[in-house]
C-alpha cells in the first residue's frame, strides 16, 4: 500500500507540474499573428490598399496621438511583438522608436532606401503646440512622405516587406503596388501643375512639415513656429511680418485648421490666404478618407486660396 501510495503521489505531482508549465512556455514563445501594424496613417492607408482586405492592418497609435512623439500603449506594443510585420516611416520621424524593442526580422522602415543626401534636416527650434508644452525638433526631418515621389519609393519598400512576410500573396501585392505607383504619379503631377502658381507668391508654413514637397515643386518656403490652435500673438505677427518683407499677398500652410480669427488677421494685415495642408499623420476624425483622398482635399483647398489671390493680384 505504501509503494502504491507513493506512486500515486508522484503521478499527481507530475500532472500538476505539467499544468503549470504549459502556459509559461506558450507565453514565452508567443505565436506570430497574421497582422500588419503601422506607426502612422499614411503607412496604414498604403498597407490597406496593398493587402486589399487579405491581411488585417492595425495602427500602433490611437487616432488622437502624435505619431512622431507619443509612445504607443503597452497593449499596442505587446500586440506588435507578435505581429507578422511592423512598419515605420523611419528617417527619424518616430522619435520614440529607440525606446521600443521589436523583433528586427519583423520590422521595416520605409524611408530606409532614400539616399542620405536626399534627406533634409530640421531648422533647430523650440516651440509649443496646444497643451503639450514646449518641445524641439532637430536632426533629420522625417516628413518624407509629403513628397509624392519619395512616398512612392516608401510604398515600394512596404510592398516588398509585405511580400516577404506574406509570400502567399506575392503576386497580388505586386499587382496592387503597380496601381499604387500610378496613384503617386498622379498626385505628384497634380502638385507640379500648381507649382508655378504657388511659386508666384510668398509661401509660409506654421511648422516645418512641407520642405520635401517644396523641394519637389521648386517652392521657397519660410517655416515658422505658430500653433494653429492658439490665437495669433504679437510675437507670431512680428515673425510673419519679417518673412513677408513688405509684400502683401501670399499663402500660409497649416498642419491643422487654424482659428477663424487667425485666418482673418492674416488676410487683413498681410493678405495671406491660409491653407490647411494636412500632412495626413492621423486619420480624418470625420470620414474614412484614405491618404490620397486627404491629399486631394489639400489640393482643393490650395486651389481655393489661389483663386482668391488671383482676384487680388497686386503685391506691394
Amino acid at each position: 500500500m505504501n509503494s502504491r501510495l507513493f506512486l500515486l503521489v508522484c503521478w499527481l505531482s507530475l500532472m500538476a507540474c505539467g499544468k503549470d508549465s504549459a502556459p509559461t512556455k506558450a507565453a514565452s514563445s508567443g505565436p506570430t499573428l497574421d497582422l500588419v501594424m503601422t506607426s502612422f496613417f499614411p503607412l496604414q492607408s498604403w498597407a490597406e490598399f496593398l493587402v486589399d482586405g487579405r491581411i488585417p492592418v492595425q495602427a500602433l497609435q490611437n487616432p488622437e496621438a502624435d505619431p512622431a512623439g507619443d509612445l504607443p500603449s503597452r497593449q499596442a506594443l505587446q500586440t506588435a511583438q507578435q505581429a507578422r510585420l511592423v512598419v515605420f516611416n523611419g528617417a527619424s520621424f518616430e522619435s520614440w522608436r529607440r525606446q521600443v524593442a521589436l523583433p528586427p526580422s519583423r520590422t521595416v522602415e520605409t524611408a530606409s532606401k532614400i539616399p542620405t543626401d536626399q534627406l533634409l534636416e530640421y531648422e533647430k527650434r523650440t516651440h509649443a503646440h496646444g497643451a503639450k508644452g514646449e518641445h524641439s525638433h532637430e536632426g533629420i526631418d522625417g516628413h518624407t512622405w509629403m513628397d509624392p515621389r519619395l512616398a512612392a519609393g516608401q510604398a515600394q519598400v512596404l510592398a516588398e516587406a509585405l511580400s516577404r512576410s506574406f509570400p502567399e500573396w506575392r503576386e497580388e501585392l505586386k499587382s496592387r503596388q503597380q496601381v499604387l505607383d500610378g496613384k503617386f504619379a498622379q498626385l505628384e503631377q497634380a502638385f507640379l501643375q500648381r507649382a508655378e502658381a504657388v511659386a508666384a507668391w510668398p509661401l509660409l508654413a506654421n511648422h516645418q512639415a512641407y520642405d520635401y514637397l517644396a523641394r519637389r515643386c521648386g517652392w521657397k518656403i519660410k517655416n515658422l513656429d505658430v500653433d494653429p490652435a492658439a490665437a495669433l500673438d504679437p510675437e507670431a505677427e512680428q515673425a510673419i511680418q519679417k518673412q513677408m518683407a513688405g509684400k502683401r499677398g501670399g499663402l500660409m500652410f497649416w498642419e491643422e485648421q487654424p482659428l477663424a480669427s487667425t485666418e482673418k488677421t492674416l488676410q487683413e494685415k498681410f493678405g495671406l490666404e491660409s491653407v490647411w495642408m494636412n500632412p495626413a499623420e492621423r486619420p480624418s476624425p470625420d470620414s474614412d478618407a484614405d491618404y490620397f483622398q486627404l491629399m486631394d482635399a489639400n489640393l482643393q483647398r490650395l486651389d481655393q486660396a489661389l483663386q482668391v489671390l488671383a482676384s487680388n493680384p497686386v503685391q506691394d
